[in-house]
């Protein structure tokens, strides 16, 4: 509030000096003003939340004793019965050993000797195919490397690496973009391997 003895009336030199005085507080007012607009982080532009990076294994056969398939660095060999992080034990039919790949690459399953793997998961067969997905998102996903030495020639990944991995926008919490379409706002701290962004489309 402006102190009122500002707009008392004086002298020439008095209300020149209440002049003065005033206009400083306005230019004190602006610069918390300006200070705030700063601390909003408002700027044009387009948010994006990090995706990860997947592929496809399909086992439309049940696997041969010995076959082999590699996700990143880890090996898996399909044996009749497991011994050591990495063997996958053969089912009684190609849907059996479908639960039982799920169960060694995401490291859970009843008698399961396989640790989790430390760079994907793997997601429920559905037509004798499953989603491999990458643990962190972005685009360093799509480096995973997935190859398969399977005897069934319908035992196959969908391509040689995870693919589709997209990288976050990296902001402070609290960061407003705004684009033509939408207007975004970090609703806490975001890095590239993030998914904190949340918008309204504008209209």
């Amino acid at each position: 509030m402006t102190d009122p003895r500002l707009l008392d009336c004086g002298s020439a030199a008095e209300i020149e000096a209440n002049m003065v005085r005033l206009l400083a507080l306005i230019d004190a007012k602006q610069v918390l003003i300006d200070a705030k607009l700063a601390a909003a982080m408002v700027s044009f532009g387009t948010a994006v939340n990090a995706v990860a990076a997947s592929g496809t294994l399909t086992i439309a056969t049940n696997p041969t004793a010995a076959d082999t398939m590699t996700i990143g660095t880890k090996v898996y060999t399909f044996v009749e019965t497991p011994a050591e992080d990495g063997d996958i034990a053969i089912g009684l039919d190609a849907a059996a050993t479908q639960a039982n790949i799920k169960a060694a690459i995401n490291g859970i399953g009843e008698g399961q000797v396989c640790t989790a793997h430390p760079d994907v998961t793997c997601g429920d067969f559905a037509a004798n195919a499953a989603t491999i997905t990458a643990r962190v998102k972005g685009t360093a996903g799509n480096g995973i490397a997935t190859t398969e030495v399977l005897t069934a020639e319908g035992n196959i990944f969908g391509a040689a690496t995870l693919e589709g991995g997209v990288d976050g926008t990296v902001a402070a919490k609290g960061t407003i973009l705004v684009d033509v379409d939408k207007i975004y706002v970090a609703t806490d701290a975001n890095t590239i391997a993030d998914a904190n962004w949340k918008y309204a489309s504008l209209s």
